[in-house]
């Protein structure tokens, strides 16, 4: 896993986030991939992090959970 300051790439992320991202998510036996159309970066209490929501009807909500 590599460290990101969100601070560095939030335009990219602004710009592009229409476009779509992929948000990957594994429990270690079931992997999954699932286009995001939008979140946002953010820094709470000093930690950089994106948030976006997952209904919990989607296979990736299991995972994440």
């Amino acid at each position: 896993m590599k460290n990101i300051n969100i601070s560095e790439i939030s335009q990219y992320i602004i710009e592009n986030i229409g476009k779509g991202f992929f948000l990957n998510s594994s429990d270690g036996k079931n992997d999954n991939t699932m286009i995001i159309g939008w979140g946002g970066p953010l820094i709470m209490h000093s930690v950089d992090a994106f948030i976006v929501a997952v209904r919990p009807s989607r296979f990736t909500y299991d995972l994440l959970n």
